[in-house]
């Protein structure tokens, strides 16, 4: 970590202001990395009424229109009493909290996280586009219901061609490629909930303990 200039001097605590809504003050400021030009991620010290103390994360900005934001800038600029740490060392600080929060979770709020996030990565999967018959497919929920109306009506002899338009540009599909293109479709959107199923049923198991195995299991599985 990089050391920042001496204070010049302290700023009086009397210039605080109250944080809105909170019934609190900023009392102190630590840990503090630039992360960009006047922009620093740090934890702030926060004195409520009933003077109990709650520390949490703050990004400061000298172009902070709020008084609280101005006085955090104003303590880091006169050196805060501790060390400015660089863009990298914020990343690794801010993984290692995240590792430590991540194990002092109960087990089952681990798995209902990854849960979740494994229905995110499904849905990622899912509306992320497919190619079909080298076109590019949109797979959003919007185009899933256009393709089935089509492929319906092509199943049933109601429709026998049809112009479809594809990201590169319009093609004239006859009733066996609409009901080909439909089946992709359905074959893609499947494969993205059962790449789910499967991630869940691990979650479940212990298998998968990670966000980060989650996007692998769902996104680097495919039947396509």
């Amino acid at each position: 970590m990089t050391d920042i200039i001496e204070p010049i001097a302290e700023v009086p605590l009397a210039d605080q202001t109250e944080a809105r809504g909170l019934g609190c003050t900023v009392s102190n400021v630590r840990e503090v990395f630039a992360i960009g030009a006047g922009e620093w991620a740090c934890r702030v010290d926060l004195t409520f009424d009933d003077g109990s103390v709650e520390t949490v994360d703050y990004v400061a900005r000298v172009d902070d229109a709020m008084h609280t934001g101005q006085w955090v800038v104003a303590r880091i600029q006169a050196g805060y009493g501790g060390t400015v740490g660089t863009a990298a060392e914020y990343e690794a600080w801010k993984a290692s909290r995240e590792a430590a929060d991540w194990t002092a979770k109960a087990d089952a709020d681990r798995k209902a996280e990854l849960r979740a996030e494994a229905a995110r990565v499904r849905w990622e999967r899912e509306t992320g586009g497919v190619v079909w018959s080298g076109h590019d497919v949109s797979t959003d929920r919007e185009s899933q219901g256009k393709v089935t109306a089509l492929y319906t009506l092509a199943v049933g002899g109601l429709v026998t061609a049809a112009n479809w338009k594809f990201s590169d540009g319009f093609a004239t599909l006859s009733a066996a490629e609409i009901q080909a293109l439909g089946l992709a479709i359905a074959a893609h959107v499947q494969g993205a909930f059962d790449a789910e199923a499967q991630a869940v049923a691990a979650i479940e198991a212990g298998q998968i303990t990670t966000k980060a195995d989650v996007a692998s299991a769902i996104l680097g599985t495919s039947n396509e």
